[in-house]
């Protein structure tokens, strides 16, 4: 591995730390959209994308013998069910960020709703 893929896999890493560090912030600030579920999910996912990036990085430069064949191809296999796993939590996260925009949006329109009363939907008014 080439060193500038080695200092873009490290950088990768650095930003999901930050970012989870913002999304950290956010939250127990009180400006976050998110609740404590997705927050945790979020973790998780930021976990697992620096185990992912780790596993590569270490398994790039890890001299792999001959006989070492099967314990090479598990180590990738687990690899990218880690990949997999990322990708459903994430679809996971974005599934309960839409929800808590339809609901927001619900409670908005109700809100609206209560102080402009119903509107008139009778029709348009025959003049006689």
């Amino acid at each position: 591995m080439p060193w500038w893929g080695l200092t873009s896999l490290l950088l990768a890493t650095l930003a999901v730390l930050v970012w989870l560090a913002v999304e950290i912030h956010r939250y127990f600030r009180g400006r976050a959209v998110i609740g404590a579920k997705q927050l945790v999910l979020r973790g998780v996912v930021a976990a697992l994308l620096m185990t992912v990036v780790s596993m590569m990085v270490w398994g790039a430069y890890r001299p792999w013998k001959a006989e070492e064949a099967w314990l090479q191809l598990g180590y990738w296999t687990l690899a990218l069910v880690l990949v997999f796993v990322i990708v459903v939590l994430t679809f996971r996260d974005w599934r309960m960020l839409i929800r808590e925009r339809h609901l927001r949006r619900a409670d908005l329109y109700r809100k609206m709703d209560e102080e402009l009363g119903v509107p008139d939907r009778s029709g348009p008014r025959k003049e006689a």
